[in-house]
């Protein structure tokens, strides 16, 4: 149960994160990087986020009550949780919680320059633009099928990966 960084360049792995004592890490379903090049994991099997330093080092973790899938990093190190069986996502730093549709399984998340998230929807075929709220502002369905990761570019745009169509799409949202 760890993680790899592996140097393109050489092929080696520079830096693994592990944790043998505590046991964290244990189905890992997401991963993001905060400002500070922390690493946050999402690992199903202990419902626990827990968090290296960008040197490989334990700093700390938090357990969560739901059906951890995937994070997302927002403006100001914000995280975002995504909970896939709970059709909810969270953001536990501004209180925030908000429920989904029933059975629309939200297998992956991004935010925007905003601070919007954006919910690629497994179940529905659809990636959907919220609020800080929770209210939807977009729906993005045209070329979408079984999304499974969505994010950004610097640009802007958005890229979403669909699992049955084995492609990824890139939209103009500006």
């Amino acid at each position: 149960n760890n993680v790899q960084h592996i140097n393109v360049a050489s092929g080696g792995v520079d830096l693994v994160l592990s944790d043998p004592n505590l046991q964290l890490i244990n189905g890992p379903t997401s991963v993001a990087v905060d400002s500070q090049d922390n690493v946050l994991i999402a690992n199903r099997g202990t419902q626990v986020i827990s968090k290296y330093s960008k040197t490989g080092a334990f700093i700390s973790y938090l357990k969560i009550s739901s059906n951890l899938f995937s994070l997302a990093i927002g403006p100001q190190d914000r995280l975002w949780i995504a909970n896939t069986q709970g059709n909810a996502i969270y953001c536990p730093s501004l209180g925030l919680s908000f429920k989904l549709p029933q059975n629309t399984a939200p297998h992956a998340l991004a935010i925007d320059r905003d601070g919007n998230p954006w919910v690629a929807n497994y179940n529905t075929s659809s990636v959907v633009q919220f609020n800080a709220k929770g209210r939807p502002l977009r729906v993005v369905k045209s070329g979408v099928r079984f999304p499974t990761g969505v994010d950004f570019d610097a640009a802007g745009n958005l890229y979403i990966s669909n699992f049955i169509l084995n492609n990824v799409g890139k939209y103009q949202i500006r």
